[in-house]
């Protein structure tokens, strides 16, 4: 996952005028494939929607793993996703949080401070995806 993130934020470095990053501070093993492809295309959707829909200039990728969690997060500094996207109205943003399910984590999409959407993919240590 990290190598394919690592990829992604080049590959969008060098299409768009978006300065895009990836932080992740010490290596997060994601031994099962399948969730680390849902991991992927949950960042991947987040950054397609912070290019397209708000204008973002600035994308930041995280990833990071503790004692209880591995936690995703993709922040833009773009227009900010409306409350009533929020709500998971687009097919999008339905087919990210289903993807979440899928692995047995919780994705939350929220408004940044000062700007910007901030989307939070929580993912508890040990879980095993659904077929």
């Amino acid at each position: 996952l990290m190598v394919a993130l690592t990829d992604l934020v080049e590959r969008m470095r060098l299409q768009s005028r978006v300065s895009c990053s990836f932080d992740c501070t010490f290596p997060v093993v994601i031994e099962d494939n399948a969730t680390g492809t849902h991991l992927f295309h949950i960042a991947q959707e987040a950054l397609s929607n912070a290019l397209r829909h708000a204008q973002a200039r600035e994308v930041r990728i995280g990833l990071q793993q503790n004692d209880l969690q591995i936690t995703l997060k993709i922040q833009d500094d773009g227009d900010g996703i409306s409350w009533r996207s929020s709500q998971m109205d687009g097919i999008g943003l339905r087919i990210m949080k289903s993807r979440a399910e899928m692995i047995g984590a919780t994705l939350t999409i929220d408004r940044a401070k000062p700007q910007g959407t901030v989307v939070t993919c929580n993912l508890p240590i040990g879980m095993k995806h659904r077929t």
